[in-house]
Parts: C-alpha cells; sequence; structure tokens
C-alpha cells in the first residue's frame, strides 16, 4: 500500500513555504509600497484506481473514475497580488503615490542604456540630494570668477530613493520664455511602447532600449528617460542665481512634473543673445507591463526586475487623458501608497496553516502507528 506518510511530508513541505509567505505578507503590511504574495497549490501524485465510462443504455447509470490524492500536496506556484493600496498624505511633497496600475522607474544610473538598468517600485517615498557639480557654475557664472567651492555651492538636485536609485523622468517639448513672462504649460511626451517579441538576448533588450527610450522627449537635449535633477548654483557672494523657486513651495503635480506653486522649477538655460530661458519639463516616468507577475522581486519586495514574461512595456506620463498610462494613472504628491497587505486577512490565513501543518503531523504519526501494527503481526 501507499506510506501515508510520504505524501503527508510533502504537504509539510507545501506549508512550511506558505508560513514563509505569510510571515513575509505580515511583515510587509507595514512596507510602503508592498504587493503580498499567494500561495497556489496542487497535487503531488494522483492514484487512479478504476477509470469511468459513459452509460450504455438508459438503465445502467455513468461510472465516475476512481482516484484521489496520494502524494499529497506541493506549493506549484506565487501569484503577487497588485491591486491598488490604501493612499496615505504625508508631509513632504516628494513623497509620489501612484493611483492606478503602474509603477515608478528607477535607475542605477542617471542616464540607463538598457533594462538591465532600471529598477520599478510603487514605493514612492523619495528624496532630492546634492550632488556638487562644477560645470553648473561654469555654465552660468561666466564671468571670469574662479570656482570656489569653500564659498559657493553650486551642482544639481537629484530625486533619489532611499537606496540612492535615481528617478527616471522623461523632458517635454522645451518652452523658451521671457524672463518676465509667465511660462506656458507643458507639451507632454508621447507614450511609448516596447513589444519584446522573439527577443532572446540581452543585447536585445539593449537595442530596443535605445531605439524606444534613448531619444524619448524632446530632441532638443537629447536625454531620453533619464534622472529627474534640478540646477542649483551660488555665486561668490552666497546669492542664488539658479532655481530661488526650489527652495520655495516646490511640489509634483499630477503629470509628476516639478513645480513652484503654479509654475515651473526653471531650468534657467538662459540664452545670452535673447535673455529668453527654459522651463524644466522633465515629468516622473511611470511604466506598466501586460503580465507584472513576471516581474523578478528584489530585496523586499517592493522594487522589481524586468524578464520577458512580463511581456510589453508601456512607458508614458501620468493624467494626460491618453495611453494605456496616461487614461488610467495620476500622481499624489506629499502621500504615499501603503501596503495591499494587511494583518485583517494574513492572520486567519496563517491560523489555517498552523491547523493543516498540525493534522499532517497528525497523518505521520497514524502512519507510524500503523507500521508498528504490522510490524507486530510479522513478530
Amino acid at each position: 500500500m501507499t506510506d501515508i506518510r510520504i505524501g503527508a511530508t510533502n504537504s509539510l513541505q507545501a506549508i512550511d513555504n506558505w508560513l514563509k509567505i505569510l510571515s513575509g505578507n505580515l511583515t510587509g503590511s507595514t512596507v510602503t509600497g508592498y504587493r503580498q504574495v499567494r500561495a497556489e497549490f496542487s497535487d503531488v501524485l494522483t492514484q487512479h484506481i478504476s477509470a469511468g465510462h459513459t452509460a450504455t443504455n438508459s438503465d445502467v447509470a455513468a461510472v465516475n473514475p476512481l482516484q484521489f490524492n496520494v502524494g499529497g500536496t506541493t506549493l506549484s506556484g506565487t501569484v503577487t497580488d497588485y491591486s491598488q493600496g490604501s493612499i496615505q498624505t504625508t508631509s513632504r511633497p516628494t513623497d509620489l503615490a501612484v493611483q492606478g496600475d503602474s509603477f515608478f522607474t528607477l535607475s542605477k544610473t542617471p542616464n540607463p542604456k538598457s533594462f538591465d538598468d532600471l529598477v520599478y517600485t510603487r514605493n514612492g517615498s523619495f528624496h532630492f540630494d546634492f550632488y556638487p557639480d562644477k560645470s553648473v557654475y561654469d555654465s552660468v557664472n561666466n564671468t571670469g570668477n574662479p570656482y570656489d567651492p569653500n564659498t559657493m555651492a553650486s551642482g544639481h538636485y537629484r530625486l533619489v530613493n532611499q537606496d540612492g536609485l535615481f528617478v527616471m523622468g522623461v523632458r517635454g517639448n522645451i518652452q523658451p520664455r521671457a524672463a518676465v513672462t509667465d511660462p506656458k504649460e507643458a507639451d507632454i511626451p508621447k507614450e511609448r511602447t516596447v513589444v519584446p517579441t522573439g527577443v532572446s538576448r540581452i543585447g536585445d533588450l539593449a537595442n530596443l532600449f535605445q531605439q524606444q527610450f534613448a531619444n524619448w522627449g524632446d530632441p532638443t537635449f537629447a536625454e531620453g528617460l533619464s534622472a529627474i535633477q534640478v540646477p542649483y548654483c551660488k555665486d561668490q557672494g552666497n546669492n542664488v542665481v539658479l532655481n530661488l523657486d526650489f527652495d520655495a513651495n516646490v511640489h509634483f503635480d499630477s503629470n509628476g512634473l516639478l513645480r513652484s506653486g503654479d509654475s515651473f522649477v526653471q531650468d534657467n538655460r538662459i540664452d545670452p543673445a535673447t535673455g529668453e530661458k527654459y522651463d524644466l519639463l522633465k515629468f516622473v516616468a511611470l511604466t506598466k507591463f501586460t503580465s507584472p507577475d513576471g516581474l523578478i522581486k528584489k530585496t523586499g519586495s517592493t522594487e522589481f526586475l524586468y524578464d520577458r514574461v512580463a511581456g510589453a512595456i508601456f512607458a508614458g506620463i501620468a493624467s494626460t487623458g491618453e495611453g494605456t498610462i496616461g487614461a488610467y494613472n495620476n500622481i499624489v504628491s506629499s502621500s504615499l501608497e501603503s501596503s495591499n497587505s494587511s494583518v485583517n486577512t494574513a492572520l486567519p490565513e496563517l491560523t489555517i496553516a498552523q491547523k493543516s501543518f498540525t493534522a499532517n503531523v497528525k497523518i505521520i504519526s497514524v502512519g507510524n502507528s500503523m507500521m508498528d501494527d504490522i510490524n507486530q503481526l510479522i513478530r
């Protein structure tokens, strides 16, 4: 006969993995942007005793096959729940939340070259760090004065997450304006789509990235998908000559565009011939996938890496009313999306898993008793 202890042991292994998943969901219930995971089980082995047959005439009923599970259960797969978590208001203007089904796009480098450089997350806990950059001073203070890092500060404020990954954006069409006039509204970049059909090598993905995203957005600066950064500069007299507005009422609008009050935070690229300057029109870039279950989780389950089984990639801007991203996604400033896992749902499952574990231990105990009885018969 089939040893029932083997099936129970298989089930115990599956339940042990289930307990690990539930433990992760419980821990993740307090993590911003965490996506809960659901375990799926299947039979290990089914024993077929007899086949079924259909009715031969009106007086004989059909007979169903006689079959049952003899090998216990196993963990056949996991499903990540990407449903919307609740949005909570914070006091930080750089905290962002996505209402919809898209992800923030992060990168290990300011100017990514392939999909391997990118990381995707729903955790919008961002902040600006300062990167000293002499080129900013040289481009603004073209007066012959020497650069002195001890008496002035110049460089870029860069939007990053808590791990130092750069938040990706795309520049809209540049709108030149006179220094005394109000800025025009931004020309929003169109959504881009990559369907990696037949892609089998990393090099192919890099080529697709170059084709679709290296030239995305306004062609004047050819930045493509790149880090959101704000030039900032003080002169020798410690006077701010770039982005006075940055220290004021800075926030992101529903398109993911950085503003100060009702105005854009300015890039201040001044044309010395005309006195015109340009507005910083770099939007927060969102990404969506046809099959997000194919994404690969990084440590912590709030960041994901792309894999080909995730299907087509859509990149666009929120709240445009157009495209698969713009029509169904908004960015909420000074807010964070909480975990979509909760103690209320994880604890009942944990109780069920515990009872199942105990039941299978009992089955092993019964199996041991039966084997002892059989051994006694032999004696």
